[in-house]
């Protein structure tokens, strides 16, 4: 049981379409195999130049997490700068 609450998260985000959400999975797959003490989680971002939504099919690891940070102007900001 302490040995769990010690693990390690790492976190995997994905920004894009279905390339980059199975280059995603792909880092997961790998990654699970190199790392096993480590736990990992994508997190995918609808954000970019147009609106994404998660792509892959359910036996595919699914994000923890989904970010809506499409078309936030905190992003615009920092690219004009």
């Amino acid at each position: 049981m302490l040995a769990r609450k010690l693990r390690r998260t790492v976190y995997i985000h994905s920004w894009g379409g279905f390339g980059s959400q199975l280059f995603t999975a792909c880092m997961y797959f790998e990654m699970s195999k190199k790392f096993g003490d480590y736990s990992f989680h994508i997190v995918h971002h609808t954000g970019g130049v147009t609106k994404r939504k998660y792509e892959l099919p359910e036996n595919f690891p699914q994000p923890t997490k989904t970010l809506d940070d499409y078309g936030t102007k905190k992003y615009l900001k920092s690219a004009r700068s």
